[in-house]
């Protein structure tokens, strides 16, 4: 979920990640709070199994759209910039919720399970300032298995 499927700086990770996904194990649904379109979001919709514009839709009918989209990982880049749909994860539509990339700090919200981040941005001894629990992905290019949990 995101207001950035636009011409907007998180693209250098964002577009990547999306663009080189596995289509055969990961089926993804892109829920854009979208002011306006640019050629960026037409590949974006490339990318993604299925588009959802967000725009209009109240919190509690977007909640309910993506409990019937059956989302298992529903994953936040806004965070409290603008554009978030943060009144939607409150909602707790999804099982599990992640918190990435856009706002580079916790939400706030108990009901966002993890924010995503290495050793770097969330150092050890600094969890007590998230709401989320950190879950650390390795730093730099390593190849080898995350230790997803390192605290």
């Amino acid at each position: 979920m995101s207001p950035d499927f636009k011409l907007h700086s998180c693209r250098h990770f964002l577009e990547p990640l999306l663009a080189q996904h596995d289509r055969r194990d990961f089926e993804v649904f892109a829920y854009a709070q979208l002011d306006y379109e640019d050629e960026l979001t037409a590949r974006y919709k490339t990318y993604v199994n299925h588009w959802v514009s967000t725009r209009g839709l109240s919190d509690d009918a977007l909640a309910e759209r993506i409990r019937a989209d059956g989302i298992d990982i529903l994953v936040d880049v806004a965070g409290h910039t603008s554009g978030n749909r943060l009144g939607v994860f409150a909602r707790k539509p999804a099982p599990v919720s992640v918190s990435w990339l856009g706002y580079g700090y916790t939400t706030g919200l108990s009901a966002i399970d993890y924010y995503l981040c290495d050793a770097h941005s969330v150092p050890a001894g600094a969890e007590a300032l998230f709401s989320e629990t950190p879950w650390r992905l390795p730093v730099g290019g390593s190849t080898g298995p995350a230790k997803a949990w390192e605290t």
